[in-house]
């Protein structure tokens, strides 16, 4: 005979779960939204440099997982460090700004991962561009 473990009873609507505290980036990316709310933008970027600093490698790693090139993973981390610092606006404090980034990083490896396939889906292979190639050369008048 299995006991099964009594149920808990649902959170009343509208209560929150309780929440860790938040990191040191998260309340780092609070101030800079603060800075660019009041139209200090460069102490803004000097500030996000610390951010890029502690999430650089955390990111090149998660972009490599998803793509398998580290050319595209840097690239796709770049971008991610720029439309966060670009929409730095819309973080919500009360989230983690790891959860954020991640979420914004591997959305944009995502759309590179299907921008590959259609890329190698409508390719010709290159030894039939040579070949069309060198025969549209031989057909053309010289000048």
């Amino acid at each position: 005979m299995s006991r099964t473990p009594p149920r808990r009873a649902p959170a009343p609507a509208g209560a929150l779960a309780p929440q860790a505290p938040l990191s040191k980036d998260s309340h780092l990316a609070a101030e800079i939204k603060r800075l660019v709310a009041v139209g200090e933008r460069d102490a803004a970027r000097e500030r996000y440099g610390e951010i890029v600093a502690s999430q650089q490698r955390r990111a090149v790693r998660i972009a490599y997982q998803y793509l398998r090139d580290a050319h595209d993973a840097d690239e796709a981390v770049q971008d991610a460090f720029v439309k966060v610092f670009s929409h730095i606006s819309s973080y919500r404090e009360t989230w983690p700004f790891e959860v954020w980034f991640t979420r914004i990083l591997i959305n944009g490896c995502l759309d590179r991962r299907k921008a590959r396939a259609r890329r190698d889906r409508w390719m010709v292979q290159s030894d039939d561009t040579t070949a069309l190639g060198d025969r549209h050369a031989a057909s053309a008048p010289a000048r």
